[in-house]
């Protein structure tokens, strides 16, 4: 599967019984790379709460759980950010195709749990999960977590591009240390100061998804030689409609895991 995008509500379970809903996951398979981010409502968690998130499938007669990572909550709600290979999740050897819903436990607590399940089967009793035979544990990259409570930004036109966000100058010190040259980058520099933001997010290119940092500027001759001079040789235009200017977009290159 090349392509697929699927949005799952997230129900509360209370002893196995479906309550109301708690939150949804927005989860996209593109090129096999697996992404997902989990939202939980306002007023779903009554405290500060800290747990596990997985994906689950079915085996035989089994239900077992793949872990993605570690889900913090509180009375505001919470998030998650997931990426992976969704040909063997968390090197899993399970894939994509394979899983069948989502398990979140908190606080330990198996008897009011959060779930969804999409292959029309009903969602799995907790105690089903403890029959799990293998349960591996993965962390979000340093891409997630500046991402990390940040609304995704429209601003092209085609969505090869995605997961973009804006960021500023100090989010380029949680980058990479192969990164920090550019924060003594003039250009860098001098498109923050005139419209006030950076954009960060991700394409893919032969297959590979990279991570890009894009400065906000007009195309012309004489700023095309200066971006390129300082190591921005790629332009996009933007769509942005809070940007009212003629040849406005972003001279952007690709940043070093």
């Amino acid at each position: 599967m090349e392509y697929n995008r699927l949005v799952a509500y997230i129900y509360s379970y209370d002893e196995g019984i479906k309550g109301s809903n708690c939150g949804f996951a927005r989860i996209e398979l593109r090129e096999n790379m697996l992404k997902l981010k989990l939202t939980l409502l306002k007023g779903c968690v009554k405290a500060y709460s800290t747990g596990s998130i997985s994906m689950y499938y079915r085996k035989d007669k089994e239900i077992l759980k793949i872990k993605l990572g570690n889900v913090e909550a509180n009375s505001d709600g919470g998030e998650f950010f997931y990426r992976g290979d969704g040909r063997g999740i968390e090197g899993s050897g399970i894939s994509f195709e394979e899983i069948c819903g989502l398990y979140i436990e908190l606080n330990g607590d198996k008897e009011y749990v959060f779930g969804s399940e999409w292959d029309e089967k009903g969602f799995v009793k907790p105690e089903a999960l403890e029959m799990e035979a293998l349960e591996y544990q993965g962390e979000n990259s340093v891409w997630d977590e500046i991402r990390r409570d940040r609304e995704s930004v429209l601003i092209f036109a085609d969505d090869n591009f995605y997961d973009i966000v804006e960021i500023t100058p100090s989010d380029i010190e949680r980058m990479p240390n192969t990164n920090w040259g550019l924060l003594n980058n003039s250009f860098v520099n001098y498109g923050y100061n005139m419209f006030r933001h950076l954009i960060m997010g991700s394409f893919m290119e032969n297959g590979v998804e990279k991570h890009f940092i894009g400065i906000p500027g007009i195309y012309n001759h004489r700023e095309r030689l200066t971006a390129g001079m300082y190591g921005f040789d790629r332009f996009k235009f933007s769509m942005r409609s809070d940007m009212r200017l003629s040849q406005f977009g972003y001279w952007y290159k690709v940043l070093e895991d």
